[in-house]
């Protein structure tokens, strides 16, 4: 069986595909994060494949995207399994990741210490600091544009929902959130396999981990953010996300922020 995974950057795309590679009991190849065709023109060599695509690296081929899931080259998709998450949890994902990306082409590396410094003041006080303001900081810092990229609901969903509801080819939306809380059923039924309790990604793949949970945002925003991303309360509402209760704690935990980018940096 081939299957395919495809979601945004940091939608878990990483442990549902490693999960269902887990589950096979024969031979598994996985084809993580292609950016060409070529992979898919190429002679199979296992009983299986699991396919992780990032949609964010098919930006300007989304055509070539659709002919690779609608199974116009060599690799024939059996399954596809299209990923949606909490695009608040998500965005928030983004932005700690993004020093991973950044540190090869950064040369004062004095920035990510105050960065760094910056989200220990989040974690100590977290009603103190919005995710917006963390937003401003990081473009301040390092000559980013992510305000920017907040400021239309299709600078950062990317036109991922347009592209899942026109894909021809028969699929399953899995929300991250259910994968997460276990209520995997109708992804094991669609698979025709009985998933594996291994959610292990393997030691290359481990950065992409941060908490393992969901609704981060309700701890991580402040009433201004709220109020800021309400602005898409239709779209969010379209995609099963209408809630917006904060949940407010005290502190934030050090491995999901500040230590989290300094694990990244250290890599």
């Amino acid at each position: 069986m081939n299957v395919l995974v495809l979601g945004k950057s940091k939608t878990g795309t990483t442990v549902i595909s490693r999960t269902i590679c887990n589950s096979f009991a024969e031979d598994v190849q996985f084809i993580f994060e292609p950016t060409d065709t070529q992979p898919f023109d190429e002679a199979q060599t296992t009983p299986h494949s699991v396919t992780k695509i990032i949609f964010d690296h098919w930006l300007d081929r989304k055509s070539a995207l659709a002919s690779i899931a609608n199974n116009g080259h060599r690799l024939q998709f059996d399954r596809r399994v299209l990923i949606r998450r909490d695009p608040r949890d998500e965005i928030i994902s983004v932005l700690l990741y993004y020093p991973f990306d950044l540190k090869r082409v950064v040369q004062d590396p004095s920035l990510f210490d105050t960065w760094i410094d910056f989200l220990g003041e989040k974690e100590r006080n977290p009603a103190a600091i919005s995710f917006l303001r963390m937003c401003e900081m990081f473009d301040s810092l390092f000559h980013a544009n992510f305000t920017r990229s907040l400021s239309k609901f299709s600078s950062f969903d990317l036109g991922y929902l347009h592209f899942c509801q026109r894909l021809k080819a028969h699929h399953l939306l899995l929300k991250y959130e259910d994968f997460i809380a276990g209520n995997t059923k109708a992804l094991a039924a669609y698979l025709n396999l009985e998933l594996s309790d291994n959610r292990d990604v393997g030691a290359p793949y481990k950065r992409t981990y941060r908490t393992g949970a969901f609704d981060n945002w309700k701890r991580y925003f402040t009433p201004e953010d709220v109020a800021f991303f309400r602005r898409y309360e239709k779209e969010f509402g379209m995609l099963g996300y209408d809630d917006w209760t904060l949940t407010p704690v005290d502190r934030i935990p050090e491995q999901e922020l500040s230590g989290y980018v300094r694990m990244l940096l250290e890599r």
